[in-house]
């Protein structure tokens, strides 16, 4: 192992390591506990470090001094592959295979690659659970291409809208307005009979249940200000979700 790093340096560490996870969308216990055992590798005590998941930023204060340091996460998605290359590294640092600025290094690189798959295959994902949904609820018929087709024209446009806006709200908002959009004017010449079950099938990309979820595990954790925080993005993707079917189906169906 090196000789023991600054303290400036395990907090870069710290702070790179809870950016990468808190983009993949891994768990607030997940991401502290591993920052704990860092913490511990490099004989710093637990009670020295506090770190807090934001919406935007990763947050490290130091207890002694009360000094905070952040760094900013500018977008979010489950990432798997990150993830799973970020324990590889982590579990060779904790075995003294690599040192502290070698760890950081390789941060650095997992840091700057993309490992989401290609938007083409990101939009087919997205159809066929709309039409998978479709399927289970209305069973395999013609509504299950119509579902399909809409998911893609949904999804490439939220994803479209997203890369240019840069406001994850303001795109859910659109792509439910669009959803809803299609099939009303699909209702309107009779090619869609059940459009309740085709709204449902088209939104379910983009529900936040898994979020919700990670906010009760949070909260079960004391973890009560990320809990709070990831419960009002939940709730404000419902409602974008929402909004749009309140005010387009009750005034145009």
């Amino acid at each position: 192992m090196d000789s023991q790093p600054s303290f400036d340096d395990i907090v870069q560490v710290c702070l790179l390591y809870g950016k990468i996870l808190q983009e993949s969308n891994a768990t607030s216990d997940m991401i502290n506990a591993n920052i704990h055992k860092i913490i511990n590798h490099l004989n710093i005590e637990n009670n020295e470090l506090s770190t807090f998941n934001a919406e935007t930023s990763f947050v490290i204060i130091n207890r002694h001094d009360n000094t905070v340091k952040m760094i900013p996460v500018e977008k979010s998605g489950y990432n798997f592959e990150k993830i799973l290359r970020v324990e590889r590294v982590l579990d060779d640092f904790l075995a003294n295979k690599m040192d502290t600025q070698s760890f950081l290094n390789e941060l650095r690189v997992i840091n700057q690659k993309n490992y989401s798959f290609p938007e083409k295959t990101r939009i087919i994902s997205a159809a066929l659970v709309c039409g998978g949904m479709n399927v289970i609820m209305n069973g395999l018929n013609w509504s299950f291409f119509t579902t399909f087709f809409l998911g893609i024209i949904g999804y490439w446009s939220y994803l479209k809208i997203k890369e240019t806006t840069k406001i994850n709200i303001f795109s859910i908002l659109s792509y439910s307005t669009i959803i809803c959009f299609f099939i009303v004017c699909l209702v309107k010449v009779h090619v869609v009979s059940e459009p309740y079950s085709i709204l449902f099938s088209c939104i379910m990309p983009l529900l936040p249940g898994t979020t919700f979820v990670n906010a009760i595990r949070a909260m079960m954790d004391g973890n009560y200000l990320t809990g709070m925080i990831q419960t009002m993005d939940a709730f404000s993707t419902a409602l974008m979700l929402g909004l749009p079917v309140a005010i387009i189906f009750s005034s145009a169906l």
